[in-house]
């Protein structure tokens, strides 16, 4: 039988109904580290090399846009690919500042997986 690889994400998202939501739509994907804190992402990032960081913007110590520069400034994060969930309208700021990609808040579970797939080149 053929193992089917799992993806390794650290999703950085403080909201507790959100974190809910994405752990049903993602557990069945990947293995999931969670952190609460923007000060906590980029230690997290490099104590477990993901495949995938999924990043809220809003969150206590360090907003979201700081961690991003701080993982695209640091040579051993900068390839893993970022993908910003958010209900602030804010794509191109984040693009601009290295973000691969760009989900607004709400999606249905099935774009949240196929997304994270396409990250990690599991689904084109």
């Amino acid at each position: 039988m053929r193992r089917v690889k799992r993806i390794r994400l650290v999703i950085a998202e403080p909201d507790p109904f959100t974190r809910a939501t994405l752990e049903r739509a993602l557990q069945e994907v990947g293995d999931i580290t969670w952190v609460e804190k923007g000060t906590d992402v980029v230690p997290t990032v490099k104590r477990t090399r993901p495949d995938v960081v999924i990043l809220a913007l809003l969150l206590p110590q360090e907003d979201g846009f700081q961690v991003i520069r701080d993982l695209r400034e640091d040579p051993e994060t900068r390839p893993i690919p970022i993908l910003v969930y958010s209900v602030l309208e804010a794509e191109d700021r984040v693009r601009h500042l290295g973000a691969t990609a760009f989900l607004r808040k709400p999606q249905p579970a099935s774009v949240l997986r196929k997304m994270v797939k396409r990250l990690t080149g599991l689904e084109s």
